[in-house]
């Protein structure tokens, strides 16, 4: 009996061994043809292959043979100081806690008293040659990144695609350039108001470019959304001179897009590629102690290592096509991923656990593309209004005479909500109806002129 036992146990053992390699090529031949989808496409599948694409330049010179300041930026003192206690009071628009990343322009307006712009004048005033600086960075050509903002030193660096970039310093320098907005708006000089705006906005371009991981994508998405709140609370500070609505115009469509974060998506499949290899080549060192074991215990989950990557992949293969698409579009398809990752089950747990949270940043990226349009139609009908006096009752007799033509609500495809209120104005975007109430007339993404 314990004779048949142990031969049965035998051959158990046998069969669970065949199927585990005949598992394990399987998924390592599945993985390797999705691997060469990705490297056929022209995509890098390596780190190596994405810095020799990105193609860093020299500490300090640009490819282009231009220099670039690099540099670690902060506060003042006195303006850290500042912000964290008078503009705490106000909100969280002024000050970029560790994990804030929000900014509300409109109550520092309402808010605004002489005690307020004292303290903003204080801090800009702390950090006059750090604004400089800022300035001189916001001028130069974008084909460089023109900042560098890294945890990492205080030494000038290359570009380094995997570095995690400065939360703070980029908050501040944002801060920094939100208040000497707020200021220009309040003396009403409109040549000043201009400068500070195209300074946030080209700020913000300059930040996005620094960074090809999603988190950078994301920190520079939040500094957009914090230069079209800007437009959006000074359009009825002063009229714009034809000339500075041209000119923010003009950043404000090339701030537009998804290309960003399309590339930030293929970045994050390739932290999924190397978490692979790693754990693919984790058999063991010779300062290990028992190296057998570790190449045993490797090729017991080498073949859940391999399904989960390539689920992952395959996942990804369907999300980046429709990543650049229109809202309209983008929600369809993630309403199908959504259903598939359901399905896949335990054993693909790391892609069940990564692949919803990309889903969901998506979402910031066409708020922020609506609060780019509203900044635009904001700015069309300032003009307008200075050329005519009043308002129109629609937006149609806008284009082309003030804007070449109509951006969309990118959650409907249609032009941006609009009623007349009074000798003003308010106009909206509908949100998404998946992500709860930020669109509306009362909403975040809104602009009210009285």
């Amino acid at each position: 009996m314990r004779k048949r036992i142990l031969i049965g146990l035998g051959v158990f053992v046998l069969v669970l061994v065949a199927a585990w390699v005949v598992a394990d090529r399987r998924y390592a031949a599945a993985l390797e043809a999705s691997i060469e989808k990705i490297r056929a496409a022209g995509d890098p599948v390596t780190r190596d292959e994405l810095m020799a694409a990105a193609k860093p330049a020299e500490p300090g010179v640009g490819a282009g043979g231009r220099v670039a300041d690099f540099f670690y930026g902060d506060l003042a003192d006195t303006g850290r100081e500042i912000s964290r206690s008078r503009f705490a009071e106000v909100g969280e628009n002024l000050v970029w806690d560790d994990d804030s990343l929000s900014v509300d322009i409109a109550k520092v307006w309402e808010e605004w008293s002489p005690e307020i712009e004292a303290d903003a004048r204080k801090v800009v005033e702390a950090n006059d040659a750090f604004l400089d600086r800022i300035h001189e960075i916001a001028a130069l050509p974008l084909e460089e990144p023109g900042v560098m903002l890294y945890k990492s030193g205080h030494d000038r660096a290359t570009l380094h695609a995997f570095r995690l970039p400065d939360l703070q310093s980029i908050g501040g320098v944002t801060n920094l350039l939100s208040l000497e907005t707020v200021l220009a708006a309040k003396a009403g000089d409109e040549p000043a108001i201009a400068r500070a705006l195209l300074h946030q906005i080209r700020w913000a371009r300059h930040v996005e470019s620094t960074s090809e991981m999603l988190i950078g994508a994301m920190i520079a998405i939040s500094v957009k959304s914090i230069a079209a709140n800007s437009i959006l609370r000074t359009v009825q500070a002063v009229p714009f001179s034809p000339e500075s609505v041209a000119a923010l115009d003009e950043e404000l469509i090339a701030c537009g897009g998804y290309d960003r974060i399309v590339a930030a998506y293929k970045v994050e499949r390739l932290y999924r590629l190397d978490f692979h290899n790693a754990a693919a080549s984790d058999t063991g060192t010779e300062d290990s102690a028992q190296p057998a074991i570790s190449i045993l215990t490797s090729m017991l989950y080498r073949p859940w290592v391999n399904y989960d990557t390539n689920a992952g992949l395959e996942l990804y293969g369907q999300l980046l096509p429709c990543t650049g698409e229109r809202y309209t579009v983008y929600r369809n398809c993630r309403a199908a991923l959504e259903g598939q990752i359901e399905q896949l089950g335990w054993p693909a747990l790391l892609t069940s656990m990564i692949l919803p949270s990309l889903l969901r940043s998506r979402i910031q990226v066409d708020e922020t593309q609506a609060l780019l349009g509203l900044a635009r139609v904001a700015l069309a009908l300032n003009r307008f209004h200075a050329d005519t006096g009043a308002y129109p009752e629609t937006l149609e007799p806008l284009a082309p005479a003030h804007i070449e033509s109509l951006p969309p609500d990118p959650f409907t495809d249609a032009p941006f909500t609009y009623q007349r209120e009074g000798g003003g104005y308010v106009m909206y975007s509908t949100g998404s109806p998946d992500d709860g109430p930020k669109g509306g007339p009362d909403e975040r993404l809104s602009v009210r002129v009285r």
